[in-house]
């Protein structure tokens, strides 16, 4: 019974050890890797947008209709992404405040 115990101790360190891992390493690199795509798509879509406007009549404004969409959905993934980034940090101290409490625990 005790063998069986410490197992299953061992195998909840195991599976809170993968999830610090996710949380503090995984996770911020993507959204990190996320928010440079992100920019790159947002400052790709600008671009697309002014050379749109440069070339089109003054007053044609339904023939940018695409590329303002396009920079809209950009700033919206951008802003996700920045959000993401912004909040891990908490969430790393959330996690870190929870593995000590479970510490005392197990």
């Amino acid at each position: 019974m005790a063998d069986g115990n410490r197992k299953n101790t061992d195998d909840i360190r195991e599976q809170l050890q993968r999830v610090t891992v996710w949380l503090t390493k995984e996770m911020p690199e993507y959204w990190e890797n996320q928010l440079r795509i992100a920019q790159k798509r947002w400052t790709e879509a600008r671009e697309d947008l002014l050379r749109c406007q440069s070339i089109t009549r003054q007053g044609d404004e339904s023939s940018h209709l695409v590329q303002r969409k396009a920079l809209e959905r950009a700033n919206a993934r951008r802003a996700l992404c920045e959000q993401r980034v912004k909040m891990l940090p908490v969430l790393g101290s959330r996690w870190e405040q929870f593995m000590r409490e479970t510490s005392l625990s197990i």
